[in-house]
């Protein structure tokens, strides 16, 4: 059932009783709709739009009624869109442009433009993103990111280190490679997440978050040396993480969203 078909049978069986009609501004001709009433109950689940649901249900009968809400919170539901094909529109060395086109929840047919990276491995997340933690004899744990000039944000990032896939390597494996070229450290694998979207409106990247002890005590460790030009590698301490981003921030550096969700997660719980 698509929206035209439950629209029909909405105006039928509001019309029939009579009664006078709610507003909608989406709609046609401004009757509140099975759909639209249903997304402001979802988005918005106020006490006046359960109150806009009851009344609909008070205009129809039993059996009426069961059919149309039935139908509504199925045919809304996010898992009804339907990927239809792909189309690629450009490419370059290391990222395409495609058009996707798919069916949304209430059967529409509809366009979405994406990036995607040319570089994906089969049955591998596209890169890895490494939480790194440094941990010394008598000094504080520190948390290990990195500096680097991004062009397409036009200025310096702070990021986790970070790196794509290669070829028939584990997660595992290509975390503590990355971490190695980036910073000149070895360290031991703690956890490992699945595939995680990186940014699902723009592309379909995707990327395991990597966590990794470094034994600051072990000599290959007392000296590390990068292998990759023009990153600056800074060490924070883990209680002073949520401050050092925010001036970071304030002193024009662009703050990867996933290391400043890290350091919120770190905060203690207030009441």
């Amino acid at each position: 059932m698509g929206l035209d078909d439950l629209w029909v049978i909405t105006r039928g069986s509001i019309r029939g009783t009579g009664l006078s009609l709610e507003t909608c501004e989406i709609c046609p001709d401004k009757a509140l709709c099975l759909y639209h009433m249903y997304r402001a109950v979802s988005l918005q689940p106020t006490q006046a739009a359960a109150s806009s649901v009851l009344r609909l249900q008070q205009r129809t009968t039993s059996l009426r009624r069961v059919k149309l809400i039935q139908a509504f919170y199925t045919m809304a539901s996010p898992n009804a869109a339907k990927f239809v094909k792909e189309e690629e529109v450009a490419r370059g060395k290391w990222l395409s442009l495609n058009n996707i086109t798919y069916t949304d929840p209430t059967g529409r047919e509809r366009q979405w433009e994406c990036v995607k990276r040319t570089t994906r491995q089969t049955d591998s997340a596209d890169a890895v993103g490494i939480i790194a933690i440094l941990k010394r004899m008598l000094k504080f744990d520190c948390i290990v990111l990195v500096l680097q000039y991004r062009p397409p944000m036009k200025c310096c990032t702070v990021e986790f280190p970070a790196g794509l896939v290669d070829a028939g390597e584990s997660p595992e494996t290509a975390a503590v490679r990355e971490l190695y070229e980036e910073t000149g450290y070895t360290a031991s694998v703690k956890h490992v997440t699945p595939a995680l979207c990186f940014d699902p409106g723009l592309g379909n990247t995707t990327v395991q978050l990597v966590t990794v002890e470094i034994d600051g005590n072990d000599e290959k460790n007392q000296n590390p040396q990068q292998k990759t030009e023009f990153i600056e590698v800074v060490l924070i301490p883990v209680d002073d993480l949520l401050q050092r981003l925010d001036d970071y921030a304030k002193s024009g550096y662009s703050v990867d969203s996933r290391v400043y969700s890290y350091a919120l997660g770190l905060q203690p719980k207030t009441s």
